[in-house]
């Protein structure tokens, strides 16, 4: 059978293939803990994962189905910058925490934690759900134009369902200084996830929170001289360009909160 490289994402760019309805990428230390919790969120209710079908024998490559559909893979397409796609981004992510708040988190597996909330420690356990964290535009597949399904759990880790949202606002608003309309596409995405209150006055710090471990990330596989992160940062403007975008964060929490609190929802 011939083998398709799919494309998008940094982390495994060009070890990410199609056979069919199969995929196989690299497999992380906890995948099967991880296909036991795909395999829960299917069974209850959440369809939008795709099927485990298994590690091979030394645990580095594993399979899983196909999911298909349209990936808004760089640039960006049109139709997925609209209010109504980044909406069923909301939709989806939402459903995705509703059926995971019922399963319980086993704290005894090696979640990664290089984009995982980093105040899951502080947090009451029954607050917590194993939350995606890397709910990027090449990780959501599309059908008729609305979010259906999410693919790519490898950072997968327990958190707050805000940290989720602020993570997935960091890419989809997304959170730059270049989008004029930064704070109403907030709103959207918010409204899509039907986000109290409470969460909405707290999601700018998160979002600045979420913004200091991407970019903690980012130093630690430069580092290491990842060629694909390297690359990108160059691209970015080096990390002057990582302050600036981070003092305009923390610059802008007051217009975000009160675009976020503006009524009607």
């Amino acid at each position: 059978m011939n083998e398709e490289v799919l494309h998008g994402g940094m982390a495994n760019a060009g070890a990410v293939v199609r056979k069919g309805d199969t995929v196989e990428r690299p497999a992380q230390p906890h995948a099967p803990a991880l296909h036991d919790h795909l395999r829960a969120l299917a069974a209850g209710g959440f369809d939008g994962v795709p099927s485990p079908l298994g590690v091979n024998g030394d645990g580095l490559r594993e399979r899983l189905s196909y999911v298909h559909g349209d990936v808004p893979l760089p640039p960006t397409p049109p139709w997925a910058r609209t209010d109504e796609a980044l909406r069923s981004v909301g939709v989806l992510l939402r459903r995705l925490h509703q059926v995971s708040a019922c399963l319980p988190v086993d704290h005894t597996v090696p979640w990664p934690s290089e984009l995982a909330d980093p105040e899951a420690g502080k947090a009451p356990p029954d607050t917590l759900v194993v939350c995606h964290n890397d709910v990027c535009p090449e990780n959501v597949v599309f059908r008729e134009g609305r979010a259906a399904a999410l693919i790519d759990f490898d950072q997968a880790a327990p958190g707050r369902p805000l940290w989720d949202v602020a993570t997935t606002a960091r890419y989809w608003v997304p959170m730059s200084a270049e989008g004029p309309d930064t704070a109403h596409r907030l709103r959207v995405l918010a409204g899509g996830y039907a986000l109290g209150a409470g969460d909405r006055a707290a999601l700018p710090l998160v979002i600045e929170q979420a913004a200091a471990v991407a970019r903690a990330s980012s130093e630690r596989r430069v580092r290491n001289g990842e060629p694909a992160y390297v690359r990108a940062l160059a691209a970015r403007g080096g990390w002057e360009s990582w302050d600036r975008h981070q003092a305009w964060l923390a610059g802008h929490r007051g217009t975000f909160t009160e675009e976020l609190l503006r009524d009607p929802w």
